[in-house]
């Protein structure tokens, strides 16, 4: 397992007198009890309640009232998802929160059973959680890639989100943009001569709009930390002058 730190608003953050309440709607996750609507994504099916699912997701709602032409009555095909994505999609919708790290059904917890590594993960949570106009998950999705990025910059996994995040949808990733330029550009030495780093630099010679933003954030961050070197010794020339043992 990867050693990220969780982002988590999970149902044990809720005030003491909601608790019950939302410990209940968690306990629905994955439950067919009392459900009345079924999402296929894949080989999955999963039973919902569209009480819940639709007062999360205004677009969800719509195929609920039967405005999708992939809904049929009490069912909808997502064809064109992800089935471990729309599965910790609909978990958050229950429970406020998801899993980034998961395997393939059925699982023996074997690294290549991945469906998807943790960052990589995140950013098409990311792009679903936009799709189906949950904000709230999208900003739950840019905060664990964040929190990821600070110690797993330099494995392929943060390089394949970056790619992932500049091709899809890329209009509405700015933070996770601004996120992946920052840790690209403290760790850029690394980068661009570690051997383990070959993914991340092909990446980045064919991701123009990332490169440009890395090389921009670069030179300002050389150019703030040169004036720095300038300026103090300059500092320490008007403290000397400013000393009475100086005259």
């Amino acid at each position: 397992m990867a050693n990220g730190t969780v982002i988590a608003a999970s149902p044990e953050e809720a005030p003491p007198p909601y608790k019950p309440m939302v410990d209940s709607i968690a306990s629905l996750f994955d439950d067919p009890k009392y459900s009345d609507f079924e999402i296929e994504c894949g080989d999955k099916i999963w039973r919902v309640h569209k009480n819940i699912v639709g007062s999360r997701s205004d677009v969800l709602d719509r195929a609920f009232s039967g405005q999708f032409k992939e809904a049929s009555g009490n069912f909808i095909a997502l064809l064109d998802d992800e089935g471990c994505v729309v599965r910790e999609m609909l978990r958050y919708i229950y429970t406020s929160d998801y899993h980034d790290e998961h395997y393939l059904w059925p699982s023996d917890e074997d690294d290549e059973n991945y469906c998807y590594k943790p960052m990589l993960f995140n950013v098409l949570m990311h792009t679903t959680a936009d799709k189906y106009n949950i904000p709230a998950l999208a900003d739950l999705a840019a905060a664990k890639f964040k929190a990821r990025a600070v110690k797993e910059w330099i494995t392929e996994d943060f390089a394949n989100a970056i790619e992932e995040m500049y091709d899809t949808a890329p209009d509405s990733k700015k933070a996770m943009h601004a996120c992946a330029v920052s840790t690209a550009v403290e760790h850029a030495q690394d980068l661009y001569e570690n051997r383990l780093c070959g993914r991340f630099r092909e990446v980045a010679s064919k991701t123009p709009a990332f490169t440009s933003a890395f090389a921009a954030r670069l030179v300002s961050e050389q150019g703030k930390a040169k004036r720095e070197r300038v300026a103090t010794p300059m500092k320490n020339v008007f403290r000397s002058a400013r000393s009475p043992d100086a005259w």
